[in-house]
């Protein structure tokens, strides 16, 4: 089977990049191998801003809005030595105002499923199976992709552009040598709060807010 774009793994970001080409570039035969669904530890779930303002552009903002919880920056915490571990200090910037932009605490089950289905209806082919190996600029001067599926068959599969969204496998990226240790630091804290009143925030500035002794 030749595709024009391949992707490579079927989680959140493969099925997003599937979504995008295939708005984008309507004309392209976009393909998704997605692998067994395992029981594997789901990152994600709290967006930001940016991410947001993609995912409207795909047309998931309604379904973001009706379907999953909205989220307010309030505090943001920087480190001034990011290369000191043992340095605890921090800057605090709270945000003044709402953002223009929401963000949200997404359920990644729900949405990973809607992605998928989406795509299924807009023409995007799933592919069952997982990524054995890849020959980048095979002699036919297409990159060839070895997959097994769930029934144990392998196949190949030829495109003309491929992406890589195997996420821990990295394939291309271990193939490539392209892998880099990340020596930074990350730490990310959220949380939800019921019956949240959004208007407070536009006050943070200019209000003293009182704490309990």
């Amino acid at each position: 089977m030749t595709s024009d774009v391949l992707v490579m793994g079927g989680g959140a970001t493969g099925q997003l990049a599937a979504a995008y080409l295939g708005k984008r570039f309507p004309n392209l035969k976009v393909a998704v191998v997605e692998g067994p669904r395992k029981n594997r530890p789901i990152v994600g779930e709290s967006l930001v801003e940016v991410s947001v303002d993609f995912m409207f552009e795909l047309g998931l903002g309604a379904y973001l809005v009706e379907n999953h919880y909205p989220k307010y920056g309030l505090t943001y915490y920087f480190k001034p030595n990011i290369d000191d571990p043992a340095d605890r200090t921090y800057v605090v910037d709270e945000i003044p105002t709402a953002p223009l932009i929401l963000s949200f605490q997404i359920n990644r089950f729900t949405f990973d499923r809607e992605v998928r289905d989406r795509n299924l209806e807009n023409g995007v082919q799933l592919i069952d199976g997982s990524v054995m190996g890849v020959d980048i600029n095979s002699c036919s001067g297409l990159h060839v992709v070895t997959v097994q599926g769930s029934d144990g068959e392998r196949r190949m599969l030829s495109a003309r552009w491929l992406v890589d969204a195997t996420g821990r496998n990295r394939v291309l990226a271990k193939q490539l040598q392209l892998q880099e240790t990340v020596k930074e630091q990350k730490n990310v804290f959220w949380f939800r709060m019921m019956k949240f009143n959004p208007e407070i925030l536009t006050c943070i500035a200019r209000c003293q807010l009182s704490r309990p002794e």
